[in-house]
């Protein structure tokens, strides 16, 4: 008879935080068919794979910086879309 090692999905405790335009709506994550909804604010315990959505979850911002001759020049940053932090 075999034994079969149960492999133990790493978990890791964060808290998501509110986002600069106010957002704190609750955030729902999706993997293979398995599903969380975390509210912001409060310290949760996830699996990595759920971690690795948020990490991947990125938006572009576009702002305009002016130049010395009138023009303006356009720049673009990448920021998390659910920013976290661990706990």
């Amino acid at each position: 008879m075999a034994i079969v090692e149960k492999e133990v999905a790493k978990k890791v405790k964060i808290k998501i935080l509110s986002t600069q335009d106010g957002d704190n709506s609750d955030v729902f994550i999706g993997v293979n068919g398995k599903t969380i909804n975390i509210k912001r604010g409060c310290e949760v315990e996830i699996g990595q794979e759920f971690l690795d959505v948020l990490n991947n979850s990125i938006i572009e911002h576009i702002f305009y910086t002016p130049n010395e001759d009138g023009t303006k020049t356009r720049q673009h940053i990448q920021i998390q879309r659910y920013p976290y932090k661990m706990v």
